[in-house]
């Protein structure tokens, strides 16, 4: 497989996209991420796996953030909305974390 990355004009499309339709884009980005954690769900190995929202919170509270459970995170959108969700003091937070596509350095 040839990888051909994307061209300036491409670029430049997904950035107005963005701006223009926040909300499209960024469920469109999610959906894509689903995707790709199928994959990963599929090869992922059985040490990490989904925890429950009582198990992040006890993680957390414990003071485990540097856990190699939490490398559990950058890989499994319903587990970050789930660990986001705790708040820093364990409080219950109503908003979903924002996605952000960031086109350019």
């Amino acid at each position: 497989m040839d990888e051909v990355g994307l061209t300036k004009a491409e670029l430049a499309e997904l950035s107005n996209q963005q701006q223009r339709q926040r909300q499209r884009f960024n469920s469109e980005a999610e959906r894509l991420i689903r995707v790709a954690q199928a994959h990963y769900r599929k090869s992922e190995p059985d040490h990490y796996p989904c925890l429950s929202r009582s198990q992040w919170g006890e993680m957390f509270s414990q003071g485990y953030g540097c856990d190699y459970r939490i490398w559990h995170l950058a890989l499994c959108l319903d587990c970050v909305q789930t660990a986001w969700g705790l708040g820093s003091n364990g409080s219950s937070i109503r908003e979903k974390p924002r996605l952000e596509l960031q086109v350019r350095p």
